[in-house]
């Protein structure tokens, strides 16, 4: 097999609070890109679930403001739950086209087996079975009766396509040992994609709030089954135990790529600063920061995107100075562990059968805030035709459907859209074998292709201005992204 990948929802194809609402993912982009013809993902593209923000804020043509917030708060529930019961219809139709196609081409997995909303130690201890048992622990939210997240669905869908009794103890750890050691015809795997890590503390952003990991040697999260650990709601884990998880995951996938008889490689992508994700913002006070030598830009307080000052100082939606800072020193030293523990693999193995792709400095780079605007983009060298060129600002754009800014990250303000995770499997061909890094006519109408089949640019939303315009709006929106998160 020529590439296998495993992670959580940053290489799924999870945008616009959607399980399941786009075409692409970062996955995709690099099997197109390889031309791995036999690449499959969770086939569920026309459905969003739990919910699609896209149709969400389409619906709201049909609204011109009804006097009051509690209609219009009713308005937006009622247009969301009418838009989760068809769309729920359609995943479940899809789920049945998707395991009927892969019966007849006798294929009972994905290439991508990312699982959105996971941590590190799901990899290995979530299943299929333990997703059917804990379906119907997908709480709703008690306002517009949406799953407060479709984690389990999903989930099982992704390890389990074909709903087969004799893979429903397979994790995304499992299935890559089959590929090695249960299927000859693979030959194994050659480029195993990992990442994993960020689901460890990306709660942290869309909770507002800090649940930290113990950080004791005798209760190491990894240690517990999926719904225990989920159970605890933490959201940042501590250093030790982030450590620990990740030594974990590496072992079980070297004791697994070691059976290969033929050359292999893993590459690793690492944590990005998720502060400067633009589902919060920065508001008040503006303050220079140095961090790994150099000058940034911080705030005094972060609250959700739509919103300002007076809310994040009025309210509990907010994280401060303080708690930003300890999240991003908390990443740096989850990289620096990466690093240490990379280091040590390949010195097991006296090569570079392991490799880190930085995307944590690829994004640090483009941040605009963090840089004090003072950035300079390109674009990537992707060939795209959009214009202006994306940036990591909140997506925008106008009632005639130009772009006006943002275009990395999708609607819900931390996952990528097409053109983000187009930036994101460039940087990770750079470590795969036998992909030739230069931009010929060919991979050139491969990236504009790939980004084509983003909505956010080939048809903008023209209904947008209205988040920001109405209060109750922004509230619903907001809170729509925080109860469709599977974290």
């Amino acid at each position: 097999m020529k590439c296998l990948f495993i992670g959580d929802s940053m290489m799924s194809n999870y945008a616009s609070a959607s399980t399941a609402g786009t075409k692409s993912s970062v996955a995709g982009a690099i099997a197109g890109m390889l031309n791995q013809r036999d690449f499959q993902e969770p086939d569920t593209h026309y459905c969003g679930l739990p919910v699609s923000l896209e149709e969400i804020i389409d619906s709201f043509e049909l609204y011109s403001g009804f006097g009051s917030r509690r209609k219009t708060l009713n308005f937006v529930s009622e247009s969301a739950s009418d838009i989760y019961q068809r769309k729920a219809l359609e995943f479940d139709d899809r789920i049945g086209f998707s395991a009927k196609k892969m019966s007849d081409e006798k294929l009972p997995y994905f290439h991508n087996l990312s699982i959105c909303g996971s941590t590190m130690a799901d990899l290995w201890t979530l299943t299929s079975r333990v997703c059917n048992k804990e379906h119907s622990a997908d709480a709703r939210c008690q306002h517009t009766e949406l799953p407060i997240s479709g984690f389990y669905k999903a989930a099982g869908h992704v390890l389990n396509p074909k709903a087969k009794k004799d893979f429903q103890d397979f994790s995304a750890l499992k299935w890559l040992e089959y590929h090695h050691l249960e299927n000859p015809a693979d030959n194994g795997v050659e480029n195993l994609v990992v990442w994993a890590g960020t689901g460890n503390i990306l709660n942290t952003i869309i909770d507002m709030v800090i649940c930290p990991t113990p950080g004791s040697e005798k209760l190491r999260p990894h240690h517990l089954e999926t719904p225990d650990r989920r159970a605890m709601s933490w959201n940042l884990y501590h250093p030790s135990d982030f450590e620990a998880e990740y030594s974990e995951l590496l072992e079980r996938i070297d004791k697994v790529m070691s059976k290969n008889s033929s050359a292999w490689k893993v590459v690793l992508c690492n944590i990005p600063h998720i502060t400067i994700f633009p589902f919060i913002k920065g508001v008040g006070k503006e303050f220079s920061v140095s961090r790994n030598g150099k000058q940034k830009t911080y705030f005094k307080y972060y609250t959700y995107f739509p919103f300002e000052y007076e809310c994040a100082f009025q309210s509990s939606h907010k994280l401060t100075l303080k708690e930003v800072l300890l999240i991003d020193e908390t990443i740096d030293s989850y990289n620096a562990s990466i690093q240490l523990l990379v280091e040590k693999m390949n010195k097991r193995h006296k090569k570079n059968r392991y490799h880190i792709a930085d995307i944590n400095s690829m994004l640090d780079q483009i941040a605009i805030k963090r840089n004090g605007y003072a950035v300079k983009f390109n674009g990537y060298a992707i060939p795209s035709g959009i214009f202006p060129v994306p940036d990591t600002k909140f997506y925008y754009s106008d009632e005639s459907g130009s772009i006006k800014q943002g275009g990395i990250f999708s609607l819900d303000g931390v996952h990528f859209s097409s053109y983000g995770k187009a930036m994101i499997a460039k940087e990770i061909l750079c470590y795969i074998s036998k992909y030739q890094s230069g931009q010929s006519s060919a991979q050139q109408a491969s990236w504009a292709n790939f980004i084509r089949t983003d909505r956010l640019f080939s048809n903008p939303p023209k209904n947008l201005y209205k988040v920001y315009e109405d209060p109750a709006i922004s509230e619903s929106v907001v809170n729509m992204i925080i109860q469709a998160f599977p974290g």
